[in-house]
C-alpha cells in the first residue's frame, strides 16, 4: 500500500510538470506567432524587418479647401498620373470653405492603410501640401510603418519648437482645434525632416504659398521647378 501511494504521488508530480511544460510551450508559441504577426503588419517580416518594395505607391493630400480640381490636385495628377489623390473636401455645396472634419481625416487614414495591405506590398510615399502636410505626418506617426514616408510642401509650421501657427489653426477649424496636440507632434517631426519644402516659414497662406495656379510668375515657376526636382530625386531614391 505504501509503495502504491508513492507511485501515485510520483505520477501526479510528473503529470503536473508535463502539463506545466506543455502550457509554457504553448504560451511561448502563441507569443512567437503574435510577435511575428505584429512584425509582418504594415511592412514588417520576421522580427519586424521591412518587406515592402519599390517603386513607391504615391498618395497626395491637399490643403484646406482642396478638392479633386484645385490647383495642387491638378498639378500633382499631371506630374504623376497614377497618384491617388485625397483632398480634404472641406467645401460645402455652396462653395464655402468649412472646418476640416475628423471623419474625413479618418477616411484618409483608412485609405492609406488599405494601400499598405495590398499584395505585393509597396512603399507608400505621401506627398502632402499645406495643412495636408500636418495631417499626413500625424497619420504616418499613428500607422508607424517603415513602409510609409511623407514629403511635405509648405506645411503650417512655425520657427518655434512644437508651436503651431495659431492664426492658421483657428482659421481651418474643427480637426486642428480637436487635435492640437497631434499637430504639435507633427510639426516637430516636419521641422527635422529633410523631405520638406518651405516657402512661407509656416504661414501657409498668400500668393507665395500657391505657385501651382496658372499662369505663373517667374518666381512661382522657379518654386515649381525646384519642387519637381526634389520630388523626382525622392522617388528615384526608393530602395528595397
Amino acid at each position: 500500500m505504501k509503495y502504491l501511494f508513492i507511485t501515485l504521488l510520483c505520477a501526479l508530480v510528473f503529470f503536473g510538470a508535463y502539463q506545466f511544460t506543455t502550457y509554457s510551450q504553448l504560451d511561448s508559441a502563441k507569443n512567437q506567432v503574435a510577435a511575428t504577426t505584429l512584425g509582418m503588419s504594415y511592412g514588417g517580416g520576421m522580427y519586424g524587418k521591412p518587406k515592402c518594395t519599390c517603386p513607391y505607391s504615391i498618395i497626395s493630400i491637399g490643403g484646406t479647401g482642396s478638392d479633386s480640381n484645385d490647383s495642387f490636385s491638378r498639378w500633382i495628377t499631371k506630374m504623376y498620373p497614377k497618384v491617388k489623390n485625397m483632398p480634404l473636401n472641406n467645401i460645402d455645396r455652396n462653395g464655402n470653405q468649412t472646418d476640416v472634419q475628423s471623419d474625413r481625416i479618418a477616411e484618409i487614414e483608412s485609405q492609406i492603410r488599405q494601400e499598405l495591405n495590398k499584395t505585393p506590398q509597396k512603399k507608400v510615399l505621401i506627398i502632402a501640401y499645406s495643412l495636408g502636410g500636418s495631417i499626413a505626418t500625424n497619420i504616418s506617426q499613428k500607422i508607424n510603418s517603415p513602409c510609409v514616408e511623407v514629403f511635405t510642401i509648405d506645411p503650417p509650421t512655425t520657427n518655434h519648437d512644437s508651436i503651431p501657427s495659431n492664426q492658421f489653426c483657428r482659421r481651418v477649424g474643427g480637426w486642428v482645434r480637436n487635435d492640437l496636440k497631434h499637430i504639435c507632434a507633427a510639426e516637430k517631426s516636419i521641422k527635422t525632416s529633410k523631405d520638406n519644402v518651405n516657402w512661407t516659414d509656416g504661414e501657409a497662406s498668400g500668393e507665395d504659398h500657391d505657385p501651382f495656379t496658372t499662369p505663373r510668375s517667374d518666381e512661382s515657376q522657379d518654386k515649381i521647378d525646384n519642387l519637381t526636382k526634389r520630388l523626382d530625386e525622392k522617388i528615384r531614391s526608393c530602395r528595397n
